[in-house]
């Protein structure tokens, strides 16, 4: 899960890279868009943090998953084959 999430990362930044249609259609300015992109923008540190909080914590990923959200082995294969492509 956490490589997933590394390699979705990496390929938000390659979309990044792409005209996004919504943007010219939002009536800011060039600089209050710079701003704003970079509060958003998904940052490698940030999954890092997120994923060394969560192994310090609960020890792995699963474990979080079923600790605060009950989502044992079987219920996140439901939700998996449900939702991820």
């Amino acid at each position: 899960m956490k490589i997933t999430a590394i390699f979705d990362y990496r390929d938000d930044q390659e979309a990044e890279k792409q005209p996004d249609p919504v943007i010219p259609a939002v009536n800011i300015s060039e600089d209050q868009l710079d701003t704003y992109m970079d509060l958003i923008k998904l940052r490698r540190e940030f999954l890092e943090a997120v994923f060394g909080s969560i192994e310090s914590t609960y020890g792995t990923i699963d474990a979080c998953l079923e600790q605060e959200f009950g989502l044992d082995a079987e219920r996140r294969a439901k939700v998996q084959k449900h939702y991820l492509v």
